[in-house]
C-alpha cells in the first residue's frame, strides 16, 4: 500500500487524510517485542504533499501481515540528499512518553495489573486518548513513588508494569494491549543446517553452556561447600563435543550451609528452568539477501508469522529441538512482505522503546539476596569475564569526549554499558540511555541499588561501622531517630546488662523499661540525684524488698550500709512493718519500731548535705545521705 499523510491531531485514519504519499520511494515499518515500533520512508523532494511532511505530522500505513492501519508520528527529517530525503517516525504510542502520571500504588489481587494499567490513565496530568486493555492476571502489586511518564512506567524501568506483571504489548492506533502472550504457534519450523546455514549453527553450539558447578560459602568465604562430583550436568551434555561449565552462586539463598543433597537438588532445578545445553536462538532471516537463492523457498514459510509467535528450531546435529519467539521484524510497506525476521534473543535500547524486564537471565542470583562476603568475588569474576567493546565518542573537532564500554559495538543496541565522561562514571543494564542505576559524579554523588564494603568510617575517624561485625561507635556525636527492636545488650558474660521493653511481673504484666544483669547495675549521678519521674515511680524492684516509693513517701527494706555503723557488713535494716534491726550477717539485733517515741525516722542538715537517720531516744543510730 501507499502511506497517507495526515495532520498532527488527527485521531482517525478511515480517510487519506492529507494525501496519500504515492511517490514514496522506500517505506519500512521496524517492530520489537516490548521494544521500538518505527517507521522509515525514503521521499523525493519533488514528491506530491512533500511539503506537508512536518515533525509531528503523522504517517499512516499497514505495519505487517494482516495488521490494521496504524499511525506512525514524525519527529525527525533528514536534509534531502540527491534529491531524496529520509523521514523517521515514531508509533503514536509514542505520545506516552510525553504525558506524565502522578504517583498511585495498587494492592496486590488478579486485576492488579489491569488496574493499574486503568490508573495510568486517570492519574495523568494532560488528558490521555489513550485506552488500555490486559489479560494478564499476575498477582502482584504496583507502587509509584514519584511522578513518571506513562510510557515509562509501561516498561523500561524498575517497578513498572512489564516489570511487575510480565507480557507482551500489542499498540494498536490509540488503543494500548498487554497480552499474557501476544503470538501463536503456527507449526513453522527453522532447521539449523537446512534452511539456516552450518556456520551459524557451529558458532552457537561452540558457546552452548553444557553444566553448572554450584557453591555455597559463608560471609568472609571461609566456609565453601561444593558437591562431590564438582559439576551438574544438563541432560544434553553427552550430544557436544566437549564440556562447558560455569560456576552457580547459590550463597544468597540459604542463610544456613545448605548440605549436599540440597545444593545438587538447586542446581539441577535451575539447569531445567534455564534450559542450559539447549543452544540459544538467534536468527535473522533476510529475505532481501535470500531472494534469489534456493533457500528462498524453505523459508517462505516465515512470511506468514507475526511478532511473538513461536517457532519451533531443530538442532539436527545434536537432537535438539527448541522453540524461540519472533522477537523482530521489518515489514516493506510498499511490497507488503517482511524484508527481515529475527528469531531467538534481541537487544533493546531505551532511548527508543520499552525494555523487555522479563527476558531469561543469566546464572546470577538476586542482588538483594547476595551476602556481603561474596561481592568481591562477585566483581571479581564479572570483570575478569568480560567480552565487550571499547568505543570512544568523539566530538566535531575529532577529539574525544566519551567512553563506553559496551556488550555491543553499536550504541543503538548496547545494553551493559559502563560510560565514562567529564560529568562522572555511570553503570546501566538499559542501554545508553540509561537510567543509570550505578554512578559516580564529580560533585561527589554516588548512584548505587547496593554497596558491598567492610567498614565504613568518616574522615576524621568520628563515626565508624563494621558491616562484618556489626560494631558501631558514634564519638561527639547525637543520634537522633527511631531504633526498632525490643533489646539492647551491654557487654558480654556475667558483666552483661540487657535493656528491654516489654512485660514485667512487677506491674502485673504490663509493659515496663526493664534493665537486668547477672553483675550490679549502677545508676550514678554527680549531683547525687536520681530523678524517676511518673505517676508511680519506683527504684528498685517493685515486687521485692528493696524499693523507695516516692508517690508514699515510704520506705520498705533500706539494705544500705549506714555512715553510723562500723564494720564492713553490719547493715542497718528497716522492715516494711517499720521494725529497724541491726544486721551484721550473722546476728540481727532489734532497735525498736518507728513511730514510737522510742524510734523515729527523720531527716537532718549537715555541710550542705541532707540525711535521712533512724533516731532512738532522740539520739542518731544511722543516717543515709539522701543529697
Amino acid at each position: 500500500m501507499k502511506p497517507r499523510l495526515f495532520a498532527e491531531g488527527a485521531t482517525e485514519f478511515n480517510t487519506n487524510g492529507i494525501g496519500t504519499l504515492s511517490d514514496a520511494i522506500s517505506c519500512t515499518v521496524s517492530e520489537e517485542r516490548n521494544g521500538k515500533y518505527e517507521l522509515e520512508l525514503v521521499y523525493p523532494a519533488t514528491g506530491k504533499h512533500y511539503e506537508d511532511i512536518i515533525n509531528r505530522a503523522i504517517i499512516a500505513v499497514i505495519p505487517c501481515k494482516d495488521a490494521t492501519l496504524q499511525p506512525f508520528r514524525v519527529y525527525q527529517i533528514s536534509k534531502p540528499i540527491g534529491g531524496r530525503v529520509t523521514i523517521n517516525a515514531r508509533h503514536i504510542g509514542y505520545d506516552l512518553a510525553k504525558n506524565t502520571a502522578m504517583p498511585f500504588s495498587i494492592e496486590a489481587s488478579t486485576t492488579a495489573c489491569n488496574d493499574t494499567l486503568q490508573a495510568l490513565k486517570t492519574n495523568a496530568v494532560e488528558t490521555c486518548p489513550f485506552t488500555f486493555w490486559t489479560d494478564v492476571h499476575t498477582i502482584s502489586s504496583y507502587t509509584q513513588l514519584t511522578p513518571s511518564t506513562i510510557r515509562q512506567r509501561l516498561g523500561g524501568i524498575e517497578g513498572s508494569v512489564l516489570d511487575q506483571f510480565g507480557g507482551e504489548y500489542e499498540w494498536d492506533k490509540f488503543t494500548v494491549k498487554l497480552h499474557s502472550h501476544r503470538g501463536h504457534d503456527l507449526g513453522v519450523r527453522l532447521r539449523y543446517g537446512t534452511n539456516i546455514t552450518n556456520l551459524t549453527q557451529e558458532e552457537i553450539i561452540a558457546e552452548t553452556v553444557t553444566g553448572v558447578v554450584p557453591y555455597w560459602s559463608d560471609m568472609n568465604g571461609s566456609e565453601v561447600i561444593t558437591l562431590p562430583e564438582k559439576a551438574v550436568y544438563s541432560q544434553y551434555a553427552d550430544r557436544y563435543s566437549s564440556r562447558l561449565t560455569i560456576p552457580l552462586d547459590f550463597s544468597g539463598q540459604y542463610q544456613e550451609a545448605p548440605d549436599v543433597a540440597t545444593l545438587r537438588a538447586a542446581a539441577e532445578a535451575y539447569i531445567t528452568k534455564h534450559d542450559i545445553g539447549v543452544p540459544t536462538v538467534s536468527v535473522k532471516v533476510s529475505f532481501i539477501n535470500l531472494a534469489d537463492t534456493l533457500e528462498y523457498e524453505d523459508m517462505k514459510s516465515l512470511q506468514s508469522v507475526h511478532l511473538c509467535d513461536t517457532l519451533t528450531v531443530q538442532f539436527e546435529k545434536l537432537g535438539i529441538d527448541t522453540q524461540a519467539k519472533v522477537s523482530a521484524y521489518k515489514w516493506n510497506v510498499l511490497a507488503e512482505r517482511y524484508d527481515e525476521i529475527t528469531v531467538g534473543s534481541i537487544r533493546t535500547s531505551l532511548a527508543t522503546s520499552i525494555n523487555d524486564q522479563n527476558s531469561a537471565t543469566t546464572a546470577s542470583i538476586d542482588k538483594t539476596k547476595v551476602q556481603a562476603g561474596n561481592a568481591i568475588n562477585k566483581a571479581t569474576a564479572w570483570l575478569s569475564s568480560g567480552d565487550g567493546y571499547i568505543v570512544a565518542i568523539k566530538g566535531t573537532d575529532g577529539e574525544w569526549k566519551e567512553l563506553l564500554a559496551m556488550d555491543t559495538n553499536d550504541i543503538e543496541t548496547a545494553q551493559k554499558v559502563m560510560r565514562l565522561n567529564e560529568n562522572g562514571l555511570g553503570g546501566s543494564s538499559h542501554g545508553i540511555d540509561g537510567p543509570y542505576e550505578a554512578a559516580i559524579l564529580v560533585d561527589g554523588t554516588i548512584v548505587a541499588d547496593a554497596v558491598k564494603t567492610g567498614i565504613l568510617t568518616d574522615l576524621n575517624d568520628k563515626f565508624y561501622l563494621n558491616m562484618e561485625t556489626g560494631e558501631l561507635v558514634m564519638k561527639d556525636g547525637t543520634f537522633t531517630g527511631l531504633i526498632t527492636g525490643s533489646t539492647a545488650r551491654f557487654g558480654s558474660g556475667n558483666l552483661q546488662t540487657t535493656l528491654s521493653y516489654g512485660p514485667s511481673a512487677g506491674f502485673d504484666g504490663h509493659d515496663a523499661l526493664l534493665i537486668s544483669g547477672n553483675d550490679r547495675i549502677a545508676i550514678e549521678s554527680t549531683d547525687y540525684q536520681v530523678r524517676m519521674v511518673g505517676t508511680s515511680t519506683h527504684m528498685g524492684t517493685h515486687s521485692g524488698n528493696t524499693y523507695i516509693n516516692t508517690n508514699e513517701n515510704y520506705i520498705g527494706v533500706m539494705a544500705k550500709k549506714m555512715s553510723t555503723i562500723t564494720g564492713g557488713n553490719t547493715q542497718l535494716v528497716v522492715s516494711d512493718t517499720g521494725s529497724v534491726y541491726i544486721n551484721n550477717g550473722r546476728l540481727t539485733d532489734y532497735v525498736g519500731l518507728i513511730g514510737t517515741d522510742e524510734t523515729k525516722l527523720m531527716t537532718y542538715e549537715a555541710n550542705n548535705h541532707k540525711y535521712l537517720a533512724v533516731y532512738v531516744n532522740g539520739s542518731s543510730y544511722g543516717s543515709v545521705q539522701l543529697s
